[in-house]
């Protein structure tokens, strides 16, 4: 919207039109009260419209930052114009400022409103993280899921016109960029659990970094930038991979003593617990094999936990 054109016809248009409506040769008091409504109405919209300008700017760059920082104002002058119009007598002179001050203004809000969404999302998930609510966390993480879903169906029944490809790419870049604050956040967490030995725990703790590592994992692959790619992955999914392959045969061990456990209560067969046995056995070799290789730390607290409870299924046999 070019203010030249608000100044030059969109003036003598409304006024005209203002007139046609408004004018009442029976009743000269509503008339000028009506004129002075319009105008107000008018007066309003026009230093709006510089709002609508600087909105639709930033959309067009697709500089989600600058939408993000916009939005609220606009959003807040928009009630507000639209209240001040609501006053105004006459349909058509409601109809008038609505076409040229609400509605170029409702048409870009309608397009970035969910986009504005995603982003103070990823914001409020990277507060979780720093605050360590890292169950908070995920579970906003699956919010920002449905809503990216439902943002497409929205807008493929709406039918609006395409954001500039560059917000997409800025905020999958900001949901990949808190994946990996997440991730990390784990991997902190799995090292702490590690020196426990609290196996229960250890085991859940597991499954959750495994879990969120693939997740990071399918991110950095549909960025573009191999530097990128490389980067993310050297700094994030590297380590959290490093701490579950050190305790891979330990939980695989746990996760078996686990069954061994189940199928005691249940009262299942000697052969049968023979051969798990037997799997044990050969899960405890290729730890120890990995152990002695020199690559992984020694992980103590956990092996004694886990002869512990193996000692607990022997002596239930």
């Amino acid at each position: 919207m070019k203010k030249l054109l608000l100044k030059g016809v969109l003036i003598p248009s409304l006024l005209l039109t203002s007139n046609a409506v408004l004018i009442d040769s029976a009743n000269a008091q509503v008339q000028t009260s009506s004129q002075v409504s319009f105008q107000q109405a008018y007066n309003l919209g026009e230093l709006f419209s510089e709002k609508i300008f600087t909105y639709h700017q930033a959309v067009e760059a697709g500089d989600i930052e600058e939408i993000n920082r916009l939005y609220d104002d606009f959003t807040s002058d928009l009630k507000k114009i639209e209240q001040t119009i609501g006053k105004v007598p006459g349909y058509q002179n409601r109809k008038n400022l609505q076409r040229f001050f609400v509605h170029p203004a409702k048409v870009d809000i309608e397009r970035t409103i969910y986009e504005v969404s995603q982003y103070r999302l990823l914001n409020k998930i990277t507060d979780k993280i720093e605050e360590h609510q890292l169950e908070d966390a995920e579970s906003l993480m699956n919010t920002l899921d449905r809503l990216k879903k439902r943002a497409k169906e929205i807008k493929q029944v709406g039918g609006y016109k395409s954001l500039p490809r560059q917000i997409d790419k800025d905020l999958y870049l900001k949901e990949t960029i808190t994946q990996g604050h997440l991730v990390t956040a784990y991997t902190t967490e799995y090292k702490t659990i590690i020196d426990s030995g609290n196996l229960p725990l250890l085991n859940e703790a597991f499954l959750q970094l495994r879990s969120s590592m693939k997740q990071m994992d399918l991110l950095i692959g549909q960025i573009p930038n191999a530097d990128t790619r490389k980067k993310l992955g050297e700094e994030i999914v590297r380590p959290a991979k490093l701490q579950l392959e050190r305790t891979r045969y330990e939980i695989s061990q746990y996760q078996l003593m686990k069954e061994i456990k189940n199928d005691l209560i249940s009262n299942e067969s000697k052969e049968q617990f023979d051969e798990q046995m037997a799997m044990l056995q050969r899960l405890k070799a290729r730890t120890q094999e990995k152990n002695q290789s020199g690559f992984y730390e020694a992980v103590p607290a956990v092996e004694k936990e886990l002869r512990k409870y193996e000692q607990t299924l022997l002596a239930a046999e």
